[in-house]
């Protein structure tokens, strides 16, 4: 007797494309339309000025720290770019 009233049916939400604009919808605009507004901008804690700065703060003496890597970031545009970079990774040994 127990079992038979905990398995009552309940109603579904309504899950059409209609609801789903309309509880995303503030003021009669939908909400994440329009400008991206970004928040205030951060100073990289990985910045060399910031690790020595830090260093110096450390240590107590001057951090002269150099770059020891370089990130590049390639996006070709046209099928030319993408055969001359395969073409300078294939020269050069990168993968």
């Amino acid at each position: 007797m127990i079992l038979g009233w905990s398995c009552e049916k309940e109603a579904l939400p309504d899950i059409s494309v209609n609801s789903a604009i309309e509880n995303r919808s503030i003021g009669g605009v939908l909400s994440g339309s329009g400008e991206t507004v970004l928040g205030n901008v951060l100073n990289n804690p990985y910045a060399l000025d910031n690790i020595n700065q830090a260093y110096q703060m450390l240590r107590g003496s001057a951090g002269n720290l150099l770059p020891t890597h370089y990130y590049l970031k390639w996006v070709p545009q046209t099928g030319e770019h993408i055969e001359a970079l395969e073409a300078f990774e294939e020269a050069y040994g990168y993968i």
